[in-house]
């Protein structure tokens, strides 16, 4: 598969901006194992804008920090494996910014850098034998950098493989509601039925959300699989001049 991912954060001063190229490629009964094991890599660049606009400097004074704007570029990279048995189990573990780059700011503020995360996650798909439309699926999520690490805890029922919904706690931080559905499911169109629709709501528990600072966030998502059917070779006859 190939996918592009365009995403923009903005922290303090800074406002960063990237665009992402992944290709991830499937291995079915790898190693004489049953289940699907996927390899991915993306490649991409990072563009990250200091805005002196927001910044209060002790020397109000000081020229450079008057006002204005700088900005860098970064190559990024990221690396993952995923592997699944079909309506049972399944792990990955993947890697961001795998080359620590950082950009150059013509500034006296050095442009932050790329520091390398990983990720760890596990899943079971759970059929509830009285009620067979229902599946529980039970996850866990790590991100750590090997200094710190965050936990994500999350249960979602899914009914006849259309609707969806759960919890999810993210230790020490927030809870969040989850919602989805497939819209078009078992309908005519078999090109809509691979539509997803859902949305998510963060409710902080942390210091934060008992000072009023954050009342939580909300997430909207849209989902949709393409069939790519990419046609075989045509076998290549063995060919040789004793039989002309």
């Amino acid at each position: 598969g190939i996918g592009l991912t365009v995403h923009s954060d903005k922290i303090g001063y800074f406002n960063n901006v990237g665009v992402k190229l992944a290709y991830s490629y499937h291995y079915y009964s790898p190693f004489d194992l049953p289940g699907v094991l996927g390899i991915g890599l993306d490649f991409g660049i990072l563009n990250q804008q200091l805005d002196y606009g927001k910044l209060i400097a002790i020397d109000q004074s000081d020229v450079k920090l008057q006002g204005g704007q700088e900005s860098t570029m970064a190559f990024d990279m990221g690396f993952g494996l995923f592997y699944k048995l079909p309506g049972t189990m399944y792990a990955a573990i993947s890697s961001t910014q795998l080359l620590e780059m950082q950009g150059e700011l013509p500034s006296p503020l050095e442009a932050p850098k790329l520091r390398r995360h990983y990720f760890f996650t596990g899943g079971y798909e759970y059929t509830i034998p009285s009620y067979p439309s229902v599946v529980l699926k039970p996850s866990l999520f790590i991100k750590t950098d090997f200094v710190s690490a965050q936990y994500d805890i999350t249960c979602l029922a899914e009914y006849n493989n259309i609707y969806w919904g759960g919890l999810s706690y993210r230790v020490q931080d927030a809870v969040a509601l989850i919602l989805g559905a497939k819209p078009f499911s078992n309908t005519a169109s078999k090109e809509a039925e691979s539509l997803k629709v859902g949305y998510s709501y963060d409710f902080t528990t942390s210091a934060i959300g008992r000072n009023g600072r954050s009342s939580g966030s909300h997430e909207f998502m849209l989902g949709y699989c393409f069939q790519v059917d990419i046609p075989k070779p045509p076998p290549t006859r063995y060919k040789n001049t004793r039989f002309l």
